[in-house]
């Protein structure tokens, strides 16, 4: 289990036969356009923190256990937002 802090990206949501996978991305905050951990989240994200993400991208930190790659990424699987 790692804690990673980055640059908040985007947040992805995906609805399957599986049920729903909620995906955040960080990027760096030098390099805000391009993604470097996604995380998928163990749980939906509670719309406050969803918007203290984006109105405070640098410096969300999120912890998960580390999955593999992802499209070339860090993946990071049952995450929770730490601080957003």
């Amino acid at each position: 289990e790692v804690t990673v802090e980055g640059y908040y990206h985007s947040t992805t949501t995906s609805t399957t036969d599986y049920g729903t996978t909620i995906r955040v991305d960080l990027a760096h905050p030098e390099d805000t356009y391009t993604k470097y951990v996604g995380c998928e989240m163990a749980e939906p994200i509670p719309e406050e923190t969803e918007s203290l993400m984006v109105a405070n991208r640098a410096g969300v930190q999120i912890r998960g256990t580390v999955a593999g790659e992802s499209f070339g990424n860090v993946a990071l699987e049952n995450c929770v937002v730490v601080h957003p």
